[in-house]
């Protein structure tokens, strides 16, 4: 199972290891046996060269250990550790505490160890797992605020990356749901100096997707969709023969309908064609979807030989 792990962490007294901070663990999206450690280190005198991660559980057994690849950690980068998910796995809904070693020179010196007490997202079975991939390619250090925004502008994500100079890699996992969004991007630096390249990378048929965000220009955004034409969410066309009313929409825990005629049957399905709910439809029938994850579904109604089918948002 995927899991995404947010993080609170406090780390060991270890003078030499107080510019390094752990951003963000989380199990890849895409490898079930993959830990993601997202590390800044903000001192450049200082770049734990060679350096690789060890992985423990609470009771202290090793759950995996990086291969070393990296030159040193400088500004900000990721590194991967590998584990066997059948011994042991992130469940979504529970917590974890894991402990992180950082040794240096081949695994030669333990030089820094932090305690990361971990929380589950919901599970993924009811989101898209995404793996976003900014690459930066300026010849100093840059930052930027990348904004993560939903149909309705929401915020759904937002932080500020720190690319050190020369080619810098940033990778992010999230799940979130089959709808659409736009990704903001902006930069601390002059226009001529901006220059990134995005790479979407989502389970399903929303497939792989890369585009230079940034060139020649400080602030820019990219609208994609996960599984869904962004057309219907806020359609009130009718589809096909059946006339009816449904409200709200968006909705919460009920959805109303106002529908002439009887024996009709009602079916709620994914964008994917997916059937979650079904049953019987009368006039101002009150249907339960409070077990609904957030996202967009269709509610299709059966009626003799005629249909009808509307997009609804659950928030």
């Amino acid at each position: 199972m995927i899991a995404v792990l947010l993080i609170g962490l406090t780390s060991f007294s270890q003078s030499v290891c107080d510019s390094l901070n752990i951003l963000n663990v989380n199990v890849d999206a895409f490898n079930e046996n993959q830990l993601n450690i997202s590390v800044l280190n903000e001192n450049t005198a200082e770049i734990f060269s060679y350096p690789g991660f060890r992985v423990y559980d609470q009771d202290n057994n090793l759950i995996g250990e990086e291969e070393v690849f990296f030159f040193g950690i400088g500004g900000e980068s990721t590194h991967a550790v590998f584990f066997n998910s059948s011994i042991f796995g992130f469940n979504a809904g529970q917590n974890y505490t894991v402990r992180l070693e950082l040794w240096v020179n081949f695994y030669d010196s333990l030089v820094c160890e932090f305690e990361v007490e971990t929380i589950l997202v919901p599970d993924p079975e009811e989101c898209v797992p995404v793996l976003f991939n900014f690459i930066e390619f300026s010849q100093q250090e840059v930052s930027y605020t990348y904004t993560l925004f939903d149909y309705w502008n929401n915020v759904i994500e937002e932080e500020v990356l720190i690319f050190a100079d020369d080619v810098g890699n940033i990778t992010r996992n999230i799940c979130i749901d089959a709808s659409c969004y736009t990704l903001k991007v902006v930069s601390d630096q002059i226009a001529e100096e901006s220059n990134m390249v995005i790479n979407l990378v989502a389970d399903g048929n929303a497939g792989f997707l890369s585009e230079t965000l940034l060139d020649d220009q400080i602030e820019n955004e990219l609208e994609f969709s996960l599984w869904t034409d962004c057309s219907l969410i806020n359609s009130t066309e009718n589809l096909n023969s059946i006339e009816f009313e449904l409200y709200p929409n968006p909705a919460r825990d009920y959805l109303f309908l106002n529908l002439s005629g009887n024996d009709t049957q009602f079916k709620i399905s994914t964008v994917t064609g997916k059937t979650l709910l079904e049953g019987n439809a009368t006039n101002l029938k009150k249907i339960d979807i409070i077990s609904l994850a957030p996202g967009i579904y269709f509610l299709s109604l059966f009626q003799d030989q005629n249909w009808g089918s509307k997009p609804f948002v659950k928030y």
